[in-house]
């Protein structure tokens, strides 16, 4: 799974400036400790930026719009790897509920730079260089951001790799990450396995021929990690 702007897992999408910049999977080590898994980002072209994007439907954003909101996830790289820049946003969108543009990057820009963004999505926070990666997971956090942006009908969580100094072969680990209402980010809290498998299945369905609806495999995508 390697393409821009490609659905990954658990309604994650993947962006990257352009294609096999990176390839995307879920493993099990190395987590955090109470952790079961990450996405492990590998580097397949170097000196790209990349990242990764939830965009949140109406009804979930709601109670967010116009309020103040914390974000918080755990990252690492792998042990000896360079690829050490990353930040973090959340976003609004400003027009028709639900008819979101997914691919949310019109420009990458320079190392240093933030994105520019396609129209109707907007930074509810200036995004800034977060604390370098290194080979052991750390808890990053962005308090007290204000979804105050006019005509918002959804919102999101971008994370990316402002690092353009990266190396084929890097590795970098992202996992637990938590929007919650409130100036403060608190301690992560995972929800119940049959929690999460049955918000990841509300988002995929096919139609059966035999039983009119049901849920959807595919055989070259994962629609849902938990």
């Amino acid at each position: 799974i390697n393409s821009d702007d490609t659905y990954l897992l658990d309604r994650w999408t993947l962006l990257s400036d352009g294609n096999d910049i990176v390839d995307v999977s879920q493993v099990t080590t190395p987590v955090p400790t109470g952790s079961y898994s990450a996405a492990r980002f590998d580097i397949e072209t170097e000196d790209k930026k990349f990242g990764f994007i939830q965009i949140l439907e109406a009804k979930d954003a709601a109670r967010f719009i116009g309020g103040t909101v914390s974000l918080s996830f755990k990252a690492r790289m792998g042990t000896g790897d360079t690829s050490t820049l990353l930040r973090a946003a959340v976003l609004s969108w400003s027009s028709t509920a639900d008819t979101v543009t997914s691919d949310i990057v019109n420009a990458w820009g320079a190392e240093g730079t933030n994105p520019t963004l396609v129209a109707n999505w907007t930074f509810e926070n200036t995004p800034a260089a977060l604390t370098a990666l290194t080979a052991a997971y750390q808890t990053y956090k962005i308090e007290n951001i204000s979804i105050d942006t006019a005509s918002t009908t959804n919102i999101a969580v971008f994370i990316w790799s402002d690092d353009m100094t990266n190396a084929v072969g890097d590795l970098v680990y992202i996992t637990d990450v938590q929007l919650e209402l409130g100036s403060v980010a608190t301690d992560f809290e995972p929800r119940p396995y049959q929690q999460e498998l049955a918000l990841c299945q509300r988002y995929y369905y096919k139609v059966s021929g035999t039983f009119g609806v049901a849920w959807a495999q595919s055989t070259t995508t994962v629609l849902c990690h938990t």
